[in-house]
């Protein structure tokens, strides 16, 4: 009789427990996603083309990167030498670092005339 009436409260404090499971491993999983790096560059990591030059870029994410080329064929080129281009990706990711630190458009804001606005 004991062990029935340890059973049901058991039973239920596991399934009023299952949403916070849930939730935790949801939350886990969105804060991977936002630890993607984002891709900086407007061409293809492997060929070097414009992407959208050849209709949508295959996206995908590689070791915490996210990775844009030109065409989905282009995925043989990179997993052929991935560690190569998870150089130049990183090299491409402190470029645009050190290019968000140097001076903004304010620097080239003297190179036009103002007689159009007011400032």
């Amino acid at each position: 009789m004991f062990t029935r009436m340890l059973i049901a409260p058991v039973a239920l404090l596991s399934l009023l427990s299952f949403p916070l499971i849930a939730d935790e491993d949801t939350s886990s999983t969105e804060q991977q996603e936002e630890a993607v790096k984002v891709y900086p560059s407007d061409t293809c990591l492997v060929s070097g083309e414009k992407l959208g030059s050849m209709g949508d870029p295959y996206v995908f994410t590689s070791d915490g990167h996210e990775v844009k080329l030109c065409c989905k064929p282009c995925i043989k080129d990179f997993n052929a030498r991935k560690d190569e281009y998870l150089a130049k990706l990183k090299e491409l990711h402190e470029e645009a670092a050190e290019s968000d630190t140097s001076p903004t458009e304010e620097s080239d804001h003297g190179k036009h005339d103002h007689h159009d606005h007011d400032h």
